[in-house]
């Protein structure tokens, strides 16, 4: 159907290799098979739960594939192996040969068709009757995931109704954006919250405790702000002065970015202390220069001038590198002019968010007692049972906690000027444990100063604040080769040119796309912050898996393998919303 060169894109990775598309799988045969694992990856295409159009180098030529596991039984029906990833991002020569690819996974009838028989069969009935609306779902999620079909729109209208917690919605619009876990150089960018990290007590209503919002990381002092400032009025005189063919930058506030590579590793050496190895050359940083404690961090985010990083999800969350995804069906019911929600297309978009699994989340607020329509398609009926009960395809995976700040390696990081060992990152003294520190940051997040001024935020990292005047206005500001456009590569003929400009955009930080071209509105509702101590509750997993309707014994794994029985208590990130409850002080 579709032959061609691609590469595969994990974190620090780049495997060229063949891409290969047939009427039933997808294959991929890496040049030297760098991870050692298998000649050839493959993944049956009615397991494929979305493909979503990615930038890779700031170029539109990265296509996504989000997978599910299929069951037990689906197996049997959809035989030979599956895809070793939860998702596969993939890379192309040019953006036609991305969109040819896509096309012709696409155009397989068989794609997406294992989504389907993940809702209760009572819906939806046999795989293999040809009446499935598995068509459908895989457009929604792929327009979900790519912001379009009117996605934003709806999902910024439930956020500002409370019905999506501030977590879910900041995720959403990273992965919006393009920003990806298979690219350390698109990771999550999450803002810093917290800017108390020396009293013993966090007040959540007290607004002192809390960063402002309205000003990105290098305007959070002014006497460093004064000296960023007199740099971009001090580069726009030169440029004035000098003729068009001058190699004079554009001129810019900040030389480093928010996010980059090596701030995703800084704060993940102790999780992931390979990838830092392969970031490094080989050696761990100066022990100075790691990740220490969150006031050491802190303070030199909002003192040096070369460091201006915000956060990464996994702050916010019980659980490295698997934020919990949208909580899908609450957002049914709101209107967008005459087109409600559709909990079917939601539902297939939550396996698609399955790939970065919370797995104990539950579906609430989903009471579809008529058809709700999917944009201008056909009326389709809403697979969830009136009772709002956990969705029967979710799995049981265990998530590996706080480990991030933990140096449970007994890794040698070295000893800092002070004469102390690099180990276990120093909590601030409001947090008695790592779990601790998680639960208030992740209150932080939902506490209602937040949801009052996050739209603040948003402007700048996603929205009208991020390029033009308004950047300039807003002193946010950054070197123009992070930013999508700022270099036509096609004119780049010398490889060697072509390859130090994709090293600085890879290594340097890459401003995420552009989601709102106008003042993004506040949100309308300010759910009191929900307490610490079950911010990350318990879900009965089992107990509505068993009682959901249809065949649910074998749907329960569907999007991964069981895990052992301990894996059942594992917390979950309980989003903020209706469910939040009640308790500020910390």
């Amino acid at each position: 159907m579709w032959e061609g060169p691609a590469v595969q894109l994990s974190p620090l990775i780049r495997e060229p290799g063949r891409l290969a598309v047939t009427d039933q799988r997808v294959y991929f045969q890496p040049l030297h098979n760098i991870s050692g694992d298998t000649p050839v990856r493959s993944h049956p295409l009615a397991a494929v739960a979305a493909l979503v159009r990615r930038r890779s180098s700031l170029q539109p030529v990265g296509l996504e594939l989000f997978m599910i596991n299929p069951s037990l039984e689906l197996k049997q029906q959809l035989t030979g192996p599956v895809w070793d990833a939860p998702s596969a991002f993939l890379t192309f020569r040019s953006e036609a040969d991305r969109e040819a690819a896509r096309a012709a996974l696409a155009a397989q009838p068989t794609l997406g068709m294992a989504v389907s028989s993940l809702m209760p069969t009572s819906t939806l009935g046999n795989l293999n009757q040809p009446q499935h609306p598995h068509s459908q779902q895989l457009v929604a999620a792929g327009q979900l995931l790519e912001a379009a079909g009117g996605w934003l729109q709806r999902v910024m209208m439930a956020w500002q109704l409370g019905k999506v917690s501030n977590f879910d919605y900041l995720l959403y619009l990273n992965l919006a954006a393009g920003r990806s876990f298979n690219d350390l150089a698109q990771w999550p960018v999450f803002p810093w919250v917290v800017k108390d990290y020396k009293n013993a007590v966090l007040d959540l209503g007290n607004d002192s405790v809390f960063r402002d919002l309205k000003k990105p990381m290098g305007a959070q002092t002014e006497d460093r702000l004064r000296i960023f400032r007199q740099r971009y009025h001090d580069m726009e005189s030169i440029a004035q002065h000098t003729d068009a063919a001058g190699d004079m930058p554009k001129p810019f506030m900040y030389g480093t970015h928010y996010s980059t590579p090596g701030y995703v590793m800084f704060w993940l050496v102790r999780a992931a202390p390979g990838h830092m190895l392969r970031l490094q050359a080989g050696k761990f940083d100066a022990p100075d220069r790691l990740f220490n404690s969150l006031q050491d961090s802190w303070d030199s985010a909002t003192s040096s001038t070369t460091d201006v990083k915000e956060l990464i999800p996994e702050f916010y969350m019980l659980g490295m590198l698997r934020p919990a995804p949208l909580r899908m069906t609450q957002l049914h019911g709101l209107k967008t002019g005459q087109k409600a929600l559709c909990c079917t297309a939601f539902a297939t978009a939550y396996v698609v968010l399955a790939a970065f699994n919370d797995p104990m989340a539950k579906v609430t607020n989903c009471y579809c007692h008529q058809q709700c329509c999917l944009h201008d398609a056909p009326m389709l009926a809403c697979p969830w049972p009136t009772t709002g009960q956990l969705p029967p395809y979710m799995s049981l995976l265990s998530m590996p906690g706080a480990d991030f700040l933990v140096n449970g390696s007994q890794l040698a990081f070295g000893m800092r000027q002070n004469g102390k060992p690099v180990n276990d990152v120093v909590l601030p003294p409001w947090a008695t444990t790592p779990e601790n520190l998680l639960a208030k940051h992740r209150a932080a997040l939902e506490a209602p100063y937040v949801s009052a001024n996050l739209h603040h935020w948003i402007d700048l990292i996603f929205g009208y604040k991020q390029t033009g005047p308004a950047a300039v206005e807003a002193d946010n500001v950054f070197y123009h080769l992070t930013y999508e456009g700022a270099v036509d590569t096609s004119k780049i003929t010398g490889l060697q040119e072509l390859k130090a400009l994709e090293t600085q955009i890879n290594e340097f930080g890459q401003t995420p796309k552009q989601l709102f071209s106008h003042l993004h509105p506040p949100r309308l509702v300010q759910p009191p912050a929900p307490d610490p101590a079950t911010v990350f509750s318990y879900g009965d997993t089992q107990q509505a898996a068993a009682t959901s309707t249809g065949s649910s014994t074998h749907l329960l794994a569907a999007a991964g393998p069981p895990a052992s029985s301990s894996s059942s208590s594992k917390p979950r990130l309980k989003g903020g919303g209706e469910d939040a409850a009640g308790g500020s002080i910390c």
